[in-house]
């Protein structure tokens, strides 16, 4: 029993000299001097202080009432400091943003979490670049299916209907039923087959550079591309985006009927 206790109590030194805690990450916002002179996104500086034994590795970033997240790779040793410019969603002149810290050797799925405020000059303020739901009602006639997957439905459906009115010329009952039958199994097999071999999103850009994602089932959507800015058709769209924008690239889960509009933009840095 006494060994069993040194060997539980050890355990405990141990996890309590490794753990970290949001306390001992120091964590500042602050606008750039230049901050209304980008769009949309604003410039602005982050400042991390890392009192813990650990090296921290990344640090993703939102607005407590949404907008996208912002995912920055950093290297901030143990003890160290770090300053670096970022880029922000500007979309109310004092934003609190919830911060999100992954250190090197622990959980990914644990992240050490904690709050920072920023206030932004009033010039720096865009909500606007963001929430157009004018954008939405213009686009609002895009369908769910490509042009070539109706195409082949039409076709499915022209051949199918055909056929059936050709097995009514077979004399016996039983025949006309089973040949029936026959047909309405392979329409809908076809169907079937033509809309799972389509993409899970439909992609259409418009000749003014707005990019609309529908999405035919709840899926995470994901590019490379790093010049995309999502908009949104209400600020509720806006609370419950999960878009998240990173030196990799740019992703976000989608849910039908919502499409997801995003706009083409300067690259971030």
């Amino acid at each position: 029993m006494r060994r069993l206790r040194t060997i539980l109590l050890g355990g405990l030194l141990i996890a309590a000299a490794t753990s970290v805690a949001a306390a001992d990450v120091g964590l500042a916002l602050s606008p750039a001097d230049n901050a209304h002179a980008a769009a949309p996104f604003r410039p602005a500086t982050l400042a991390i202080s890392n009192d813990t034994d650990h090296t921290l590795t990344e640090i993703r970033l939102r607005w407590q009432f949404g907008g996208p997240a912002f995912i920055y790779p950093i290297t901030v040793a143990p003890r160290g400091d770090l300053s670096q410019p970022i880029r922000l969603a500007a979309l109310a002149a004092r934003q609190q943003y919830q911060a999100e810290f992954s250190f090197e050797g622990q959980s990914a799925s644990d992240p050490i979490v904690t709050t920072a405020a920023i206030a932004w000059p009033e010039a720096a303020v865009n909500p606007g670049a963001f929430i157009h739901p004018a954008e939405y009602d213009r686009l609002r006639t895009i369908p769910a299916w490509s042009n070539s997957h109706r195409r082949r439905i039409i076709l499915v459906a022209v051949a199918a209907g055909l056929l059936l009115a050709a097995s009514m010329l077979l004399q016996r009952p039983g025949h006309r039923l089973g040949a029936a039958g026959l047909i309405i199994a392979a329409a809908l097999a076809a169907v079937i087959a033509f809309a799972w071999s389509q993409p899970v999103v439909l992609e259409h850009l418009s000749e003014d550079g707005l990019l609309a994602l529908t999405p035919r089932r709840t899926t995470t959507w994901q590019t490379s591309r790093a010049d995309l800015q999502p908009i949104y058709a209400s600020r509720q769209q806006m609370m419950e985006d999960t878009t998240a924008i990173s030196p990799d690239g740019i992703s976000v889960q989608l849910t039908p009927p919502r499409r997801q509009l995003f706009r083409q933009i300067t690259p971030l840095p």
